[in-house]
C-alpha cells in the first residue's frame, strides 16, 4: 500500500472554483471538455499556483450571490449580462 502514498485516490470537479489568465488556459495546461459541458482544468490547486494562475473558490451562497449581483449592476450599466461561457477569456 506504500505504493499508492500520495497519488490521487478521486479526481472530483470543484464547482465552485474558477481560474483567470491572460492567455488561453490550454496553450500552457491540460484543459478538458467534460460530457456535462463543463471545461476543467487538470492541475490541481498547487500546480495552478506554481504557475501562477490564480484560482478563486466560490462555494459559499454568499459568494456566489455576491457574483450574480455584480452581473446585475453590469447588465443594468451596459445593458448586457456578462457571461463566465461566453466571456473572451473562457476556455473553449
Amino acid at each position: 500500500m506504500a505504493a499508492f502514498e500520495g497519488v490521487p485516490r478521486l479526481r472530483s470537479t470543484h464547482v465552485g472554483g474558477f481560474v483567470l489568465s491572460s492567455a488561453p488556459l490550454g496553450d500552457y495546461m491540460p484543459v478538458e471538455h467534460t460530457t456535462m459541458g463543463r471545461t476543467i482544468i487538470q492541475f490541481d490547486k498547487d500546480d495552478l499556483d506554481a504557475v501562477g494562475v490564480p484560482k478563486f473558490d466560490f462555494l459559499g451562497l454568499g459568494a456566489l450571490s455576491l457574483v450574480r449581483r455584480a452581473f446585475d449592476m453590469i447588465e443594468v450599466a451596459t445593458g448586457k449580462r456578462p457571461s463566465f461561457m461566453q466571456s473572451p477569456w473562457a476556455c473553449s
